[in-house]
């Protein structure tokens, strides 16, 4: 017969004992299996280690940075530089190298030479240098013995013969002076540089070339104003590069 009362409630002791019953069986029969479980060496879980792999030396050695030895080559590994030698140039010739030996008066008379060229650079006007040049050819005289060149040395620079076999010849004294013959019968008329072939030196002179260095007996041709001619035909030329007309009485090969 059915209870039509309202339903009873359990109190939550009698719930609660219930469920902790339950549990305390499944947890025995938890433990009583794993104890069993284990009594079977052959079933025993068996734990699995895996190993990382090492790196590889390439993979290592590229990671890793180079040593200040292998990065720089040592001391006894360098090559050292083969000295260059330095190659100076030659100081250059004395006159005496380039144009034989020459003589005190000659030496004198390449100095007044110099000295003139310098006063004539150095003026300021025409007149100046007008007078630096008279100067200039008045001391060459004075030291020369007015002109009078006996023994000198030079080299040949110029040598020929003219339509009537006159030889001609132009001797440089240094790097600024020269004394030479006229070149052509025409300026020659009066001064008689040219040289004959009766000349006693005439043979001598004929085997000679440009080049050739020589000893010579010479006397200027004096003009109005000095016992020098010149052949320049402007002043600034004759101040820096003279051309003193001469006759030769001698030409030898040094």
């Amino acid at each position: 017969m059915p209870n039509d009362g309202p339903p009873v409630k359990k109190n939550w002791f009698a719930r609660h004992k219930i469920v902790t019953g339950i549990g305390a069986v499944v947890l025995i029969s938890l433990v009583v299996n794993g104890l069993s479980g284990n009594d079977d060496p052959d079933k025993a879980p068996v734990a699995q280690v895996s190993e990382s792999p090492s790196p590889s030396p390439t993979a290592t050695s590229s990671l890793e940075p180079e040593s200040e030895e292998s990065a720089a080559p040592t001391p006894e590994a360098v090559e050292p530089e083969p000295e260059v030698e330095t190659v100076q140039a030659p100081p250059p010739a004395p006159p005496e190298a380039s144009y034989g030996p020459q003589p005190a008066d000659q030496q004198a008379f390449l100095d007044a030479f110099e000295a003139g060229k310098a006063s004539y650079e150095n003026a300021g006007t025409e007149l100046q240098r007008s007078v630096a040049l008279t100067d200039r050819d008045a001391q060459m005289c004075a030291v020369s013995g007015q002109g009078n060149m006996t023994n000198w040395t030079g080299k040949i620079l110029e040598i020929g013969a003219n339509n009537d076999g006159l030889a001609h010849v132009k001797i440089q004294l240094s790097d600024g002076v020269k004394v030479q013959t006229w070149n052509n019968a025409l300026s020659d008329l009066t001064d008689n540089t040219l040289i004959p072939q009766n000349a006693p030196f005439f043979s001598t002179l004929a085997g000679m070339s440009e080049g050739t260095l020589v000893t010579f007996v010479a006397q200027s041709v004096p003009s109005p104003s000095s016992c020098l001619t010149r052949s320049n035909l402007t002043d600034v030329f004759y101040a820096i590069d003279p051309n003193f007309i001469v006759r030769f009485s001698d030409i030898r090969p040094l």
